[in-house]
């Protein structure tokens, strides 16, 4: 029972981040494309580089969600081939001990190496979004 209750309290956090990532990347779209909607007309000024700075932080934003899509994506399906690997269902791998235990251990290095790589995206990506907020609250119009 406490294992299901487990699960259940994973599965729905999953789907909270997933939901939030989706927000973000359909909010960093949005506002690119109302930048670009509402410059297409206008000469280049140097009114405009806050805007420009601004969309180039969107963007960067966008980017690093993507990668964190993948990243978690990667992940999951790194835990689910582990899952397999040590419940000695894995059609390459087997029941041979010293598999079990060389795949395992290449994929939790995988996972690990993988963990690291994201924590450095998401530093990038919410400096990124802080930069883009203060053009939307401070900039120029």
């Amino acid at each position: 029972m406490a294992t299901e209750n487990l699960r259940e309290v994973y599965r729905q956090l999953r789907m909270a981040q997933d939901k939030y990532t989706y927000f973000l990347l359909a909010a960093a779209g949005a506002a690119i494309a109302l930048a670009v909607n509402q410059t297409q007309g206008a000469a280049i000024s140097w009114s405009q580089i806050p805007l420009a700075g601004a969309v180039l932080c969107w963007g960067l934003s966008f980017f690093f969600g993507c990668r964190h899509l993948n990243y978690v994506s990667s992940t999951l399906y790194s835990n689910a081939e582990l899952l397999r690997i040590e419940s000695g269902q894995h059609p390459q791998i087997g029941m041979h001990p010293q598999m079990i235990a060389a795949a395992s251990e290449g994929i939790r290095k995988a996972i690990e190496d993988n963990s690291e790589l994201q924590i450095g995206s998401d530093t990038c990506s919410s400096d990124s979004w802080s930069l883009a907020l203060s053009y939307i609250f401070f900039g120029i119009y």
